[in-house]
C-alpha cells in the first residue's frame, strides 16, 4: 500500500510541466520524486562548489519559478534515508549530449528551484546530487537513453544546510530495499 504525503505539478507550461511527489511505500523507504520536463534555461555546466570546499565542474539545471513552498514540503525527508527516482525529458539530455563535456554522467548534478510566493520563507532551493552514476550503488537502478532521456533511482540520506539539500548515497536495508523494488515491479 502507498500513501501519498504530497504531489504537486511544479510549473507547468502546457502539459509539460515539472513534477514533485513525496509518498511512503509500506515497508519501504519514503520516496522523492523529481520528474523534470522544461527548464528555465539551457543545461549549464559550470564550476560550482558542490559537497566540498573546492570547486569543480557541475550540471546545473534551472527550472522555472513555482508559486509551491517547496522547502516546507521537504521537511519531513531531512536527515532521512530515501528513495530518490529522478527523470528528464529527452529535451534535456539531447542538450547534454550535445555539450561538449563528454563525461557529464562523471558530473555531479545541482537543480535550482526558484520560488515565486510571498508567503514561501525560502525563495530559492537548491538540491545537490552526486553524479547521475552514483544512482546505482547500492540497489538503485540507471536507466539513460537518447530516446527516453534519463531515469535513475537511488538510495539517499538527505541532509539540508541554509537553502541547499545535500543528497549523499547511502547503502539502504537490504529487505527494505528489497520490498521497495518488489512494489514497484508490481505496480
Amino acid at each position: 500500500m502507498k500513501l501519498w504525503i504530497y504531489v504537486v505539478c511544479l510549473f507547468p507550461l502546457f502539459g509539460q510541466a515539472n513534477q514533485m511527489a513525496i509518498e511512503l511505500v509500506d515497508g519501504a523507504y519514503p520516496k522523492l520524486t523529481l520528474r523534470i520536463n522544461t527548464l528555465a534555461q539551457p543545461v549549464a555546466i559550470k564550476s560550482t562548489q558542490l559537497f566540498t570546499l573546492s570547486s569543480s565542474d557541475s550540471i546545473e539545471l534551472n527550472l522555472p519559478a513555482s508559486k509551491v513552498c517547496i522547502a516546507d514540503k521537504l521537511m519531513p525527508l531531512r536527515g532521512r534515508l530515501q528513495v530518490v527516482e529522478l527523470a528528464w525529458a529527452e529535451s534535456i539530455q539531447q542538450q547534454l549530449l550535445s555539450s561538449k563535456h563528454a563525461s557529464w554522467q562523471q558530473l555531479p548534478l545541482q537543480v535550482n528551484l526558484a520560488i515565486d510566493n510571498s508567503d514561501c520563507a525560502v525563495k530559492q532551493l537548491i538540491l545537490q546530487f552526486p553524479n547521475i552514476e552514483q544512482f546505482v550503488h547500492g540497489w538503485g537502478r540507471l536507466s539513460v537513453t537518447v530516446q527516453n532521456g534519463v531515469n535513475a533511482h537511488g538510495f539517499f540520506l538527505m541532509h539540508q544546510v541554509k537553502d541547499v539539500y545535500l543528497f549523499k548515497s547511502i547503502a539502504p536495508d537490504s529487505q527494505r530495499a528489497q520490498h521497495y523494488w518488489l512494489k514497484y515491479y508490481n505496480q
